[in-house]
């Protein structure tokens, strides 16, 4: 009995009509219209590298590699790096496949990476990810508790006497500009009708 709910599992989606997997003739509606589609066969051929394994991203490479001429140089670097593999020695041919076009031509790679508006991460002289700087966390931070909106922690008084503005001495002697600072606002009267 298969299984209960939607598609019915990664097996359900593996198989097409008749038990077969997916594009069980071999072939790739995206690959169907290439040029290079003739030494395409030939890899598929000789190795274990079928056209499923050619996803969107594989097929985008390829393309790059078209137009930077050397389509040939690649499918003769994938039938040298995957002749003598087996289907279960790779856990993911997808990734596989666009491992080994990546490492055939970086330039190429790079470029298409690039035009596809992805940032790379800063890097040294050697060619090493620049690290981020560590950000010490704050002590006096407010707490988190879950459900509840957040709301900045209120100030430290280290804080609150830097902001403190100079004071009038001109107005009223220091004793009684303190003395007023200090006491709160006298409520404004409102004239209210008792009934």
């Amino acid at each position: 009995m298969p299984p209960k709910g939607k598609g019915g599992g990664a097996a359900a989606a593996a198989e097409g009509k008749g038990g077969q997997a997916k594009g069980g003739s071999g072939s790739n509606t995206a690959l169907e219209d290439k040029a290079y589609l003739a030494s395409l066969q030939e890899v598929f051929k000789s190795t274990a590298l079928r056209p499923s394994d050619c996803d969107p991203k594989v097929v985008q490479l390829l393309d790059a590699l078209q137009e930077a001429g050397r389509i040939q140089e690649a499918c003769a670097y994938l039938s040298k790096n995957l002749e003598g593999s087996t289907r279960d020695r790779v856990s993911n041919w997808r990734r596989y496949a666009f491992k080994l076009l990546r490492t055939f031509d970086p330039e190429v790679y790079n470029h298409l990476h690039d035009m596809r508006g992805f940032k790379r991460p800063p890097r040294d002289k050697t060619g090493e990810r620049l690290r981020v700087p560590f950000t010490p966390l704050r002590a006096e931070a407010a707490e988190f508790v879950p459900g509840k909106p957040w709301t900045p922690a209120t100030e430290t008084p280290e804080k609150a006497e830097v902001k403190t503005e100079p004071q009038n001495t001109a107005a009223a002697p220091p004793s009684e500009a303190k003395a007023d600072e200090s006491a709160p606002n006298p409520p404004a009267e409102t004239a209210e009708v008792k009934s």
